[in-house]
């Protein structure tokens, strides 16, 4: 579920720019104005929303809503005909993935003790650079094809998050984790 949550973001992320250029013409200022857009989003989130997230809301409950929004906003982001447009669609996916990693990342630790914080943690910086180079190395020829695929496949990977969530989410101790209450009949 975490592979698919980050080849979401990294297939957008990777194919951002390039989708900018091909689309609308853009050269250096415009693909930058991009980055800049997404990194202040990041930013700011982290700093002021993350902590208000978590504190409201239940790990699950935070994972599930922010790869439907991460979902989406791919979708939006090669919907609209305008630049402008465009590039407020970054906004949704940046807030969705800056509250949603650390997330993940907090699952992920909690569900060792202290002695496998190092493998726990190696092995999520694998998954993120294993979904990057996948995006990196078959998104060119998915561009190549249609220049809207990449999101396609951003879009897919984040549904398939949320469906691997319901699936693989219903062990006792990953719930315990997730903060997700079980009716008192399982």
């Amino acid at each position: 579920m975490f592979f698919f949550y980050l080849l979401c973001l990294n297939t957008y992320y990777i194919f951002m720019d390039n989708y900018l250029t091909s689309r609308f013409g853009l050269e250096t200022e415009g693909t930058s104005l991009a980055m800049l857009i997404m990194g202040v989003a990041l930013a700011l989130t982290s700093t002021f929303l993350v902590p208000v997230f978590a504190a409201r809301y239940s790990k699950q409950s935070i994972i599930v809503g922010t790869a439907i929004v991460m979902a989406a906003a791919s979708l939006g982001y090669v919907a609209t005909g305008s630049e402008v447009l465009t590039y407020l669609a970054i906004v949704p996916m940046a807030v969705a993935f800056a509250i949603g990693y650390p997330t993940l990342l907090s699952t992920m630790s909690e569900s060792v003790d202290a002695t496998e914080q190092g493998w726990v943690m190696g092995v999520s910086v694998a998954l993120f650079t294993s979904g990057a180079g996948i995006a990196s190395l078959t998104g060119g020829a998915m561009m190549g094809f249609d220049i809207h695929l990449p999101f396609y496949i951003a879009t897919a990977a984040a549904i398939l998050a949320v469906i691997l969530v319901g699936l693989v989410w219903r062990v006792p101790a990953i719930q315990q984790i997730a903060g997700i209450q079980s009716s008192p009949a399982e």
